[in-house]
């Protein structure tokens, strides 16, 4: 950082006070697009490899499976991120091979999930509830289930009952239940559209009239909404394909998996439209995932002295000292 600007300014604190005047926005808004593209590839990049770290975290975790990977990666993309924890928690007590094992059934893979999450317990016991714990103690004892989780460890304040834990996980059960939840179909992903033919899926029927267990509502198929399925496209599909690409040495699928990234929608998140507030151009979840990476690992951590629109606010600022 130039010294007249520091002496002016002080720390790199403060040249990012100074920055929050919006005048970063503007200069990546006038950023000829070679030069922003550029840019937006750099920090997707690092996030990535972020996200692939995790990934690999999570592949040792499970004694070199894929199969196992991707629906861990999947139970923390629908618990939010409120409940992410809590899902990968369930998705390491029920794994991916029980389910499989029991896919023919519907009932007995929501079993499985919901009675090990321990939101089963204590709830009034209708007919059908009283099914899914009898399957439940039954899968519980041939898998040898661990016991299950409690109730209190699922955070549900102010989560809206789309979101809430108990709905999320009959979605997921309905979602690995589906023979097209394979490892192999997702790694061949080439589009959102085929993202959201993939992940479509629809709770059973107890859920149409239901949020929550035992308490009815009116009737509304519980099925994954298309925003949803964006989110498990970026944060899973995405992270997952390019960090097997990286296992098997495969470039063409890395490209494929940038190429999907782009295909979906811009997110619309309040720093998504803080940066778009000042101009700056979004297309895609690429360009969206950019400026995510450039807030939180740059304008949140004060790392101006790092970032490329830091130094040119900075050389700015310097050349309006003269």
């Amino acid at each position: 950082m130039p010294t007249e600007v520091l002496d002016r300014y002080g720390d790199a604190g403060s040249v990012a006070e100074m920055g929050r005047r919006d005048d970063c926005g503007l200069i990546l808004g006038d950023m000829d697009a070679l030069h922003r593209l550029e840019l937006y590839t750099k920090l997707v990049m690092e996030r990535l490899a972020r996200k692939c770290g995790e990934v690999r975290e999570l592949f040792g975790k499970s004694d070199g499976d894929w199969s196992q990977t991707l629906y861990a990666m999947v139970c923390r993309a629908m618990g939010g991120n409120k409940n992410k924890e809590q899902f990968l928690a369930l998705a390491d007590k029920v794994r991916y091979h029980m389910c499989l094992r029991e896919r023919t059934s519907l009932m007995a893979v929501e079993a499985m999930l919901l009675g090990t999450s321990g939101l089963l317990s204590g709830e009034y016991y209708d007919d059908y509830l009283l099914k899914l714990n009898s399957e439940y103690e039954y899968l519980k004892n041939k898998y040898r289930i661990d016991a299950a989780m409690s109730p209190v460890e699922w955070d549900t304040w102010r989560v809206s009952p789309v979101n809430s834990p108990i709905l999320r996980i009959a979605q997921l059960a309905a979602l690995v239940a589906n023979d097209e939840f394979r490892f192999d179909a997702v790694m061949e992903c080439r589009s959102r559209a085929d993202a959201q033919r993939l992940f479509v899926a629809e709770a059973s029927q107890y859920w149409t009239t239901h949020y929550r267990l035992s308490a009815s509502s009116t009737a509304a198929p519980k099925r994954l909404g298309e925003a949803k399925i964006d989110i498990i496209g970026i944060n899973v599909v995405v992270p997952v394909m390019f960090a097997y690409a990286e296992y098997i040495k495969d470039e063409e699928m890395k490209s494929r998996a940038l190429d999907l990234l782009d295909d979906i929608p811009a997110e619309n998140n309040v720093i998504i439209r803080r940066w778009t507030g000042c101009g700056v151009p979004v297309r895609s979840a690429f360009d969206t995932q950019a400026l995510l990476q450039l807030n939180n690992e740059f304008c949140q951590k004060n790392r101006c002295e790092e970032c490329i629109l830091g130094k040119k606010l900075a050389i700015g600022a310097c050349s309006a000292l003269k």
